[in-house]
């Protein structure tokens, strides 16, 4: 079986999400495909390497396609009322794993960092667009992204969940000007 770097990315993505970042180790890899360590060799210079382009693809799609997504989205309000629901039902395991993951690499707790602060001033900008002003909108963007972290550590239990107006009626409050 000839493997692709794509494929191996996927793999990696599974097996984060499934078995966490100790598991992403070149001869377990290849050993759950079936191949041999110099098929990963093969596209990856080494682990380091493979782990950067891994957290590559998770921001990718973890927030990168998400943005993208939603700037397809006509109005700011909608954008967030978009986002927030799709947070909040989000499966959020490789989420988790890669939190988990950032607290034994301070490489990857690096990189998350900026991927916080990205989406914390991506939100912010949603806010702002409704009217906020950029304290205001930085603050409860701030505050969004928070509850969303805290979402992940509730995980899937039904005691974290929400109904879609409930969602809505959180994100009218946030757009809601301070007087």
């Amino acid at each position: 079986m000839k493997l692709t770097r794509e494929d191996w990315l996927q793999h990696g993505m599974k097996t984060l999400a499934d078995e966490g970042f100790a598991a992403l180790k070149a001869d377990l890899l290849a050993k759950s495909l079936g191949v041999s360590r110099g098929s990963f060799y093969w596209h990856f210079r080494d682990l380091q390497e493979f782990q950067q382009a891994l957290f590559d693809e998770w921001h990718a799609r973890a927030t990168q396609q998400v943005i993208n997504g939603l700037e397809q989205i006509t109005g700011g309000s909608a954008r967030l009322t978009v986002l927030m629901r799709g947070a909040w039902n989000a499966s959020n395991r490789t989420e988790r794993a890669v939190r988990a993951w950032a607290t034994h690499s301070p490489e990857i707790a690096t990189r998350l960092e900026a991927v916080d602060k990205q989406r914390i001033d991506y939100t912010a900008s949603l806010l702002r667009s409704a009217g906020l002003k950029p304290r205001q909108a930085r603050v409860r963007a701030i505050f969004v992204v928070s509850a969303y972290l805290g979402r992940i550590v509730l995980g899937d239990a039904p005691s974290g969940s929400m109904a879609p107006k409930d969602l809505d009626d959180i994100v009218a409050l946030m757009q809601s000007p301070v007087k």
